[in-house]
């Protein structure tokens, strides 16, 4: 072991200085492995980083769509002529009836016209501002000649599709047909295509409504590709300046690269989440400087100063920016001179850093190494993938800043947990007052129909769907599981009915609602999850019988798995999509879909070290087009990812320290739960607060392992992602806010419940 980690004193009886010095020194070094692993890509001399100069090149001024289609004929229109393209009867005026007005139908076709030409006459004004050096730009050549998964794009030209002019074929084409032959209906046909291709809409339905007249449903798809292309560059041109502008490793002055930012962000968090130990050692114990409501002005405060200085063209504005830090400048003074000051006094915090020198660091290691791989696949990968780094960069800075709210986030969680879940739960199954467990029941129905009702209102996001159920599992398990301790098996079903109705709440709801969602693979994690806390329950209760308790559990535990994999295996058969996963997994080398096959070869092809970020070949060796990894890299395939930066077995350790972080973690708060057992149960909403963290790091365990074992080839392939190294919005904040809560808890048990 390296001399400098022996200098690193873990111990819990360590002072917080020490404490601090520590977790500084780890931090420092996890900061040191990423920095080594960017500048060793040698990005700088890529030119298929030029990707996002080339889409800013490619801005056309003067051109904004005016979705003439949705503002004239409704949303549904082309939903309509699908539904009644075997109807012989159907006229396009009961798809959109303003057609059927002459003079208003020959007004929006001359709007429609005037758009075409008009995009014809922008396009040659700024081919010919432009530069012969500009439309010459070089893309994607390694120091072999051989194009390594090339976009087939290398100018403006070829970007936007355009002829040697600067101008569309597609649309001269399109306006040289000859509409004098037309009948009524065809006129009808024409007037509302000319308007969805002066949208740039190219999902509209011109091959149906021109079925006779093949040439010209060709020429008018083809005109709403090429006008769809325009519009996405102009629609792109500020994400490919702020992306161009992290592309360099420090940037510059007035815009920091991406790693210089990250490296801010992350010291920042680190300094706000030890600031009440250093306000307390400057000011002593009971300085309200460190009350966690006087910490979130001065979170607003240096999250505003860092928008307003280092992040305000990425994050939000300058303006912004200094209107958060005035914002949270105000608040600190009115916790320091207001009435609220004698509020804060009352009610203390009590609180310390219990939390390893090794969470937070660990967890700046991972997410940012994550960030890493997004941006590799975005800058090298497939083109529709561009900009998938520029969105998990954003959402990382607001991950850093739910970190550095940890100790009023714990407060208020706890608060609530308490208040509204736990209490109205015992006063439902157990109170002696009837109006306070009608209340209660009152309180509770709302919330599962909330709940049921969010589900089906996202459903079409089943990422959201996956998080919104996975806390109400977490929330209401935990609540089981504190009320019931180690008693699980004896008090369900027969001998515990209303043990076994809460546990149907706990359970059955979220399932409920991943099921209207089609999230099949969070379901999955579920049933592995709750199979692992009945496997806990019958050690426990052989144990206590005298048997081998934690052999017996984990042997019954594994067995439920299997079954239940088996099962979910067998009735997923009904569902298409999962049939056909299940048959990649079984015969990944002649199953239709391949992205199975498709992994298996990238781990294969993998060097013993990785390829390293800059050489990871995501499109393979192609002389064109990018046919290598699946799309869902980012997300779906991160472990794979992950073997490809560092190789098979380092990625191995990888995962090792991974799930020893999140063990360690899950320690800490069983440590916890366990010592608040001496006191008086759900005294404190911290003891709640706990299981919950307990249960999130179970379901984390096992969402990691079902990932893993899909891009293994162990179990079909889920889609369920990696947490905090995949891409994903609604999963990265939650299991960021859920390890927030883990960093704090009370040194003692509070009798009065805050």
């Amino acid at each position: 072991m390296p001399k400098i980690f022996s200098k690193i004193n873990v111990n819990k009886t360590a002072s917080p200085t020490i404490k601090i010095i520590n977790q500084a020194v780890i931090l420092a070094i996890v900061w040191l492995l990423l920095i080594i692993g960017f500048l060793l890509a040698n990005y700088g001399n890529q030119p298929k980083l030029q990707r996002y100069q080339l889409e800013m090149a490619s801005h056309t001024t003067g051109v904004e769509k005016l979705n003439l289609l949705k503002n004239h004929c409704g949303d549904k229109v082309s939903q309509t002529i699908y539904d009644y393209r075997n109807d012989p009867n159907f006229t396009i005026d009961k798809a959109c009836t303003i057609l059927t007005d002459s003079t208003q139908r020959q007004t929006l076709q001359q709007q429609s016209l005037a758009q075409l030409n008009n995009i014809q006459t922008q396009l040659k004004t700024a081919w010919q501002a432009q530069k012969r050096s500009q439309r010459q730009t070089d893309l994607v050549k390694n120091e072999t000649g051989i194009q390594l998964g090339a976009d087939k794009l290398t100018d403006r030209k070829s970007w936007l599709n355009l002829n040697d002019n600067g101008q569309l074929d597609s649309i001269h084409k399109l306006l040289a047909i000859n509409t004098a032959n037309f009948n009524e209906n065809t006129k009808q046909n024409w007037a509302i295509s000319l308007m969805a291709v002066a949208d740039g809409n190219r999902g509209f339905v011109y091959s149906q409504l021109f079925a006779s007249q093949p040439d010209i449903a060709k020429t008018l798809n083809q005109s709403a590709r090429d006008i769809a292309l325009i519009y996405e560059a102009n629609r792109n041109q500020q994400k490919a300046e702020q992306a161009d502008k992290l592309l360099p490793f420090f940037g510059s002055i007035t815009h920091f690269g991406m790693m210089t930012q990250l490296f801010i962000w992350s010291w920042l968090a680190f300094l706000l989440l030890h600031l009440p130990t250093i306000l307390q050692t400057s000011f002593g114990k009971n300085t309200l400087l460190s009350h966690p409501v006087s910490l979130i002005g001065w979170a607003m405060m240096a999250w505003g100063v860092v928008i307003a200085v280092v992040s305000h063209f990425v994050i939000l504005s300058m303006q912004i920016g200094v209107i958060i830090a005035c914002v949270g400048l105000f608040w600190l003074l009115l916790c320091l001179f207001s009435p609220i000051k004698k509020a804060l006094a009352k009610h203390t915090d009590n609180r310390e850093l219990l939390a390893s020198v090794w969470t937070y660091p660990l967890f700046v290691g991972f997410v940012v190494f994550g960030l890493l791989i997004l941006f590799d696949l975005s800058t090298r990968s497939y083109l529709p993938l561009r900009y998938v780094f520029l969105n998990h960069f954003k959402d990382v800075f607001w991950c850093f800043v739910f970190v550095s709210l940890s100790r009023p986030l714990a407060l208020l969680s706890s608060f609530l947990l308490k208040k509204l879940i736990a209490n109205n739960v015992l006063q439902v199954f157990w109170a002696n007052d009837n109006f306070a467990k009608k209340l209660s029941y009152v309180w509770l129905t709302f919330l599962a129909t909330a709940f049921l009702s969010l589900a089906v209102v996202m459903h079409n996001d089943p990422a959201k769907v996956s998080e919104l159920a996975k806390l109400w599992l977490i929330v209401f398990l935990a609540v089981f599981l504190a009320i019931n301790q180690r008693q699980l098996i004896s008090q369900l079903f027969l001998k515990s009915k209303k043990m076994t109705v809460l546990l149907a709440f706990a359970l059955l709801l979220p399932i409920l609602a991943l099921l209207i969602a089609g999230e099949k693979g969070t379901i999955l994690v579920f049933l592995f999850g709750f199979t692992f806390l009945v496997g806990v329950a019958l050690s426990n209760k052989i144990f206590q019988m005298g048997g081998r308790g934690a052999v017996i559990g984990v042997l019954s535990s594994t067995a439920i798995l299997l079954m239940v994999m088996m099962l979910l295996v067998n009735l997923s058969g009904f569902d298409d999509r999962t049939a056909e996963r299940v048959s990649s997994w079984i015969n990944p080398f002649i199953a239709t879909n391949d992205q199975m096959a498709i992994l298996h070869w990238f781990r294969e092809s993998v060097p013993i070290l990785g390829y390293g970020f800059g050489d990871i070949p995501w499109c393979g060796y192609q002389l064109t087009g990018c046919q290598g990894v699946p799309m869902q890299m980012q997300s779906d395939y991160t472990i794979t990812s992950v073997m490809a930066v560092v190789g098979v077995f380092p990625a191995v350790a990888v995962m090792a320290v991974y799930f020893g972080w999140l063990a360690w973690i899950a320690r800490q708060q069983m440590a916890f739960a366990n010592e608040q057992m001496k006191s008086r149960l759900l005294s404190s909403g911290y003891f709640l607060l706990a299981w919950v963290i307990l249960l999130w790091v179970v379901l984390t365990v096992f969402q990691a392992l079902v990932t893993i074992s899909g891009n293994l080839g162990m179990l079909p392939l889920t889609g369920v992602t990696l947490p905090f190294l995949s891409y994903g919005t609604s999963n990265l904040w939650f299991n960021t806010i859920m390890l927030s809560l883990a960093l704090f808890q009370p040194k003692l048990m509070l009798d009065k419940g805050n």
